[in-house]
């Protein structure tokens, strides 16, 4: 039976070998063709606009707006449209889509208020779909936020027996906040402000700020973060909600924002700093929170550096005070004399020889400079008495190798003192570069401290001789490598007086050169001569490897004499 069995497993794999290059091309087919799916799912792009609407609107009222969809791909699509509840989910911002369940909510929900025109829309390729939709709002509303969502997906949603069904192939939202009024309540706080690490090697520290909604209509806490070292300087501010739509804190719940600051490493910006993050939130009135937290910047290998350091001052302080002392009772006359033949006159109860007698005798009267003014008087006596340069120089080398110790303790004082002046002076800088990371769930936005500044810096106004430029081929990118805080902002308002198209300011922490420098492709070799003008003689420099679309500026500590 086995022999028998054994055979026919023998004639099927022979016959699968014999066919197998048919059983290869059919997974080839296959397999391309999901590949092909795949590829077509990946590539079918949809975007949609605006992609929040914010509005304010008593019980009953009513109003009509529209949802821009754009089909930037190269076929036909069918977009399907549909109205859900928005709900938060989690602390980072995200939001859950709750269907509507009408037996439940009874017309209380912003859902259930809204009415689309249609249930699907046809875009031809590269084409923009206008989806036209109303908002109703209930008679019997209650005061403060509804939120929903407006879906626009690839398939048409699906409903069951029981409820209706979220299902997408792929989607775009469009949000819907809406505040009814009535009995507003804006109520928030700090929940926590904390640090991710509280001692860091170097200024690198990431922020958790989780701020707490207890009222019952959205708000937009926006404020800063300020950075100062334990001397009270100003190391950095982190902006929390410049500019933007987005950042809300539903009400009854809790969001976290994710922040990071990355600062100049230098050896006087070490030990205790201090971050204050203050909040302003509500429309009806401006209310604020304040948390503070602290953190530690410790170096460790630099502070065993310093620390090696001390303690050889120490010791060489020591020693030093101690022959000082000595030259010092050596000109005073403190002499010691032994008398060996005088004993003490105190009884003795064991009959062993008495010590004899110390005598010391003072011939003059010296003060504590009493050294130093003789050291110096005798020098100043040999160089009188020398009759050429050549005997000056060999006698200040003499001293020098006579008293080496006392020289190199007074150069060790100087340097001690300028470098005390130097760390309080770094200590007391105001103004330093920092990079700035606002985390998102969705992608990470760095932001220099140029980019920053810029809100703040005055516009630059062009003189009656100066003209402004032609429409450009090309757009600008500053990097601001001075080490100086503001001239990278400094520079692109100057240069969008003069009507250039400047696409971002940059840091570069570790750099403070003095010369601004143009880097240019060569086919932009006029424009960066003007531009080279325009800054007030900066150096060019050609590079093949930048693109002919860009200029890159790395602006330099001269850029302040401007």
């Amino acid at each position: 039976m086995f022999v028998v069995e054994l055979s026919a497993l023998k004639k099927i794999m022979i016959s699968i070998l014999k066919n197998s290059y048919f059983f290869v091309l059919l997974c080839v087919l296959f397999t391309h063709g999901l590949v092909v799916r795949a590829q077509d799912m990946q590539a079918q792009t949809l975007s949609v606009s605006p992609t929040l609407f914010q509005m304010s609107a008593n019980p009953s009222q009513s109003w009509s707006s529209e949802v821009r969809v754009i089909n930037v791909n190269d076929y036909e699509i069918t977009v399907y449209p549909q109205v859900v509840n928005f709900a938060p989910s989690g602390e980072n911002g995200q939001g859950a889509m709750v269907p509507i369940f009408s037996d439940e909510t009874k017309g209380q929900t912003l859902a259930e208020w809204v009415a689309l025109s249609g249930s699907a829309f046809v875009i031809p390729p590269g084409q923009t779909v206008s989806i036209p939709f109303s908002v109703t709002v209930s008679a019997t509303a209650a005061p403060g936020g509804h939120y929903a969502a407006i879906l626009i997906g690839t398939k048409p949603p699906q409903t069951s027996a029981t409820s209706p069904q979220v299902q997408t192939a792929q989607f775009v939202t469009s949000l819907l906040f809406v505040r009814i009024s009535g009995d507003i309540v804006e109520v928030g706080n700090i929940r926590e402000f904390t640090t991710v690490d509280s001692i860091v090697p170097k200024p690198e520290v990431e922020f958790e700020i989780r701020f707490q909604n207890t009222g019952n209509v959205h708000l937009q806490p926006q404020g800063d973060i300020t950075i100062t070292n334990m001397w009270g300087a100003q190391r950095g501010i982190i902006p929390i909600n410049y500019q933007t739509h987005f950042g809300n804190v539903l009400p009854n719940s809790i969001r976290k924002f994710n922040f990071s600051w990355t600062g100049e490493s230098s050896l006087y910006d070490i030990g205790r700093f201090k971050a204050v993050a203050t909040l302003g939130f509500g429309e009806n009135e401006k209310n604020f929170v304040t948390s503070t937290v602290f953190f530690w910047i410790i170096p460790l290998k630099q502070i065993v550096i310093a620390l090696l350091v001390i303690i050889s001052l120490l010791w060489m302080f020591s020693f030093a005070i101690k022959l000082y002392i000595k030259r010092m009772l050596t000109l005073a006359g403190l002499q010691t004399k032994v008398n060996l033949n005088q004993r003490i006159s105190t009884p003795s109860y064991d009959n062993k020889p008495q010590s004899p007698i110390k005598v010391i005798t003072v011939s003059r009267y010296q003060t504590v400079t009493a050294p130093v003014r003789q050291s110096v008087f005798e020098l100043l006596q040999n160089i009188k008495a020398a009759h050429a340069v050549k005997d000056v120089l060999k006698i200040l080398v003499s001293y020098v190798y006579k008293n080496v110790f006392f020289v190199l303790v007074i150069l060790t004082i100087l340097l001690v003192f300028f470098f005390v002046v130097w760390f309080f002076n770094g200590t007391h800088t105001k103004a330093k570069l920092y990079d700035v990371a606002i985390v998102n769930p969705d992608a990470t936005i760095v932001i220099s401290s140029d980019e920053i500044a810029y809100k703040t810096t005055p516009a630059y106004e062009l003189k009656k001789n100066e003209q402004k430029v032609e429409k450009t081929s090309f757009s600008i990118e500053i990097i601001n490598a001075s080490g100086e805080l503001g001239l990278g902002a400094f520079a692109r308002r100057k240069l969008e007086a003069y009507g250039y198209f400047v696409t971002e300011i940059k840091n570069e922490l570790k750099r403070s050169d003095k010369n601004t420098v143009v880097i240019y492709n060569k086919t932009n070799e006029e424009a960066a001569l003007k531009l080279s003008q325009t800054l007030d003689g900066a150096v060019l420099s050609a590079d093949p490897d930048i693109a002919d679309t860009v200029i890159r500026i790395y602006v330099g500590s001269d850029t302040k004499s401007n």
